[in-house]
């Protein structure tokens, strides 16, 4: 009984209600999440005490933490509403912290709490609230004592940010005041993005150019060689037609490119020449563009071009080491470089990221190399600090860090994985694609877009401004309208009551259609028919007969209301 008392949770819990009533009774409303994992926490002492001359002992059980915990809930509850400064001090606990509104459900509480400490936690309250769903990473005092003025005077307001400020539970710059581990990501990335300017630049000598019209050139013979597949495909279809007479009415044949013929010099996108250009000369560079822009082009075009270089520098070198008459100044890959080439003379160690995986997924599929996310980066640091460290760092040698969707980013990450590649790792480029226009992280800050405003000035952002995919100039330019907050335009247009089921097949050209069920769920032409129904018919009438749904991975259904 005793072993199950003090290794079980629920032994913990009845031991704790047993020993520290307040605690059962306030833990559960005021740390609904944290409680269980805090009973798994605690760790007994078992203190055995004579029974005042009686026979036999008597048994306690005690716990450091519990008993602190114990007496903040007696004499200063308001702490637990203050995790990462005093919580964390106090207590060891980490993201420990207690709400308004949970204090709010204990009455008993309430009236322990000092009016200053109370005003204290209505102000913090209202900062998270607004970084929160606001998106902000701090707030103007002014508007903060604005949102709280049917809580308390102004006098109370500017007291109780100079408790929170002498707690260093906010920070206050100025007449703005932050949250500290928001304000300390966004000073990390300045710090970072600071360090990398001021060192001398690490230029990449190459024909941008040259690179470009590779690339180019590569994507037209690719598309030639698909229209080549393509009237194959219809030639073979014609040649086992029963009717092939009438085939020309049916799959009528697409007009394949001059393979023969000699191929015009593809334009260069002037946007793209200077954003590579900016790549190879500027230690920082922020590219920001549409979806179809070739930001992910870019970069895959040109590291994989310096990647080969490199290879087969590194090939002649290990060849000519090979005869006994080589200078020692061919062995380049064994020795560190002189101080004074370093930067022109550096290893190329690229790192690509993303914030998801799905995103690091198609951007390794883009580039044809290796992709992570940024929470592998954090990670893979933390699991080779509690190793033995036998081996160096997996990304100890990155000299290149590039970020894709940028705009998904959130502070707190970036800052985290700057910091790493900095302090541990030989990081002399950072690059970041995003599109400032799209919607910023859930989390706290807007990162992609101060950075390209922050930087503009001093000519190290680029905006892309031609969209190279023209099957999806329509989505692009939709995707712009609705951030605008308006109506998207529509290739064809289509209602319930227009088509039924000898509805006829839709002109392959389309590529944004949008059918329109009946408002309310009542059709036309069929009034029994619930919505739920319109919509099953709707999409598998569609999945028969609707123009490019065949393949799945090429269309996708978009549902919405309103």
């Amino acid at each position: 009984l005793s072993w199950f008392m003090v290794h079980t949770v629920a032994g913990k819990a009845v031991l704790v209600a047993l020993t520290f009533p307040m605690i059962l009774e306030f833990l559960p409303i005021l740390l609904p999440r944290h409680f269980c994992c805090l009973l798994d926490m605690v760790c007994w002492q078992r203190k055995t005490e004579e029974n005042n001359g009686m026979d036999g002992e008597e048994v306690h059980y005690q716990d450091k933490m519990l008993t602190k915990l114990d007496e903040i809930l007696k004499n200063e509850p308001w702490k637990l509403g203050f995790s990462r400064k005093i919580t964390y001090r106090e207590l060891k606990l980490s993201y420990c912290e207690a709400t308004w509104a949970a204090f709010c459900q204990c009455e008993h509480l309430l009236w322990k709490i000092p009016d200053l400490q109370k005003n204290a936690l209505i102000l913090y309250d209202q900062l998270k609230k607004q970084c929160r769903e606001m998106g902000h990473t701090y707030e103007d005092q002014d508007e903060l004592a604005h949102f709280v003025s049917k809580d308390m005077s102004i006098d109370h307001v500017w007291q109780s940010l100079e408790f929170l400020k002498d707690q260093n539970i906010v920070i206050r710059e100025k007449k703005l005041v932050f949250l500290p581990h928001l304000y300390k990501s966004e000073k990390d990335i300045a710090m970072c993005i600071g360090d990398l300017l001021s060192n001398c630049s690490w230029q990449l000598d190459v024909d941008v150019r040259k690179i470009l019209n590779v690339s180019e050139t590569s994507r037209e013979m690719v598309g030639n060689k698909m229209d080549v597949t393509q009237a194959h495909e219809i030639e073979c279809l014609k040649e086992n037609s029963p009717d092939n007479h009438n085939c020309e009415n049916h799959c009528p044949e697409k007009e394949v490119g001059s393979t023969s013929g000699t191929q015009s010099k593809a334009e260069l996108d002037l946007d793209q020449v200077i954003a590579m250009e900016k790549i190879c000369s500027n230690p920082v560079t922020v590219i920001s563009g549409k979806g179809g822009c070739g930001k992910s082009t870019i970069v895959s075009c040109l590291f994989r071009h310096l990647k080969q270089m490199e290879e087969e520098v590194e090939a002649a070198s290990k060849d000519f080491e090979e005869d006994l008459d080589a200078s020692e100044e061919w062995n380049t890959f064994d020795h560190p470089w002189d101080s004074e080439n370093m930067y022109t003379k550096k290893f190329l160690n690229v790192l690509f990221t993303a914030p998801t995986g799905r995103a690091a997924s198609l951007l390794s599929e883009k580039t044809k190399l290796p992709a992570y996310t940024l929470h592998q980066i954090i990670y893979s640091f933390r699991s080779w600090r509690q190793s033995e460290q036998g081996q160096p760092w997996k990304f100890s040698a990155v000299t290149v860090l590039i970020v894709d969707e940028g705009s998904l980013v959130s502070v707190h990450v970036l800052s985290l994985v700057l910091k790493l590649l900095c302090e541990h790792a030989q990081l002399a480029k950072l690059i970041i694609l995003g599109d400032t226009r799209q919607l910023p992280s859930i989390d706290p800050g807007n990162m992609l877009a101060d950075i390209f405003e922050g930087l503009k000035s001093r000519g190290f952002s680029v905006e892309l401004r031609t969209n190279h995919r023209a099957e999806s100039q329509l989505i692009v330019d939709n995707a712009s309208r609705i951030s605008r907050r308006e109506l998207p335009r529509f290739d064809e247009v289509l209602k319930v009551s227009d088509w039924n089921k000898e509805m006829t097949v839709l002109n392959p050209e389309k590529k944004f259609i949008l059918i329109a069920l009946p408002a309310g769920g009542i059709c036309d032409t069929l009034p029994f028919m619930s919505s739920k129904t319109d919509l099953q018919t709707a999409i598998k009438t569609l999945l028969k007969k609707g123009p490019g749904l065949q393949d799945a991975k090429q269309s996708q259904f978009i549902a919405f209301r309103r």
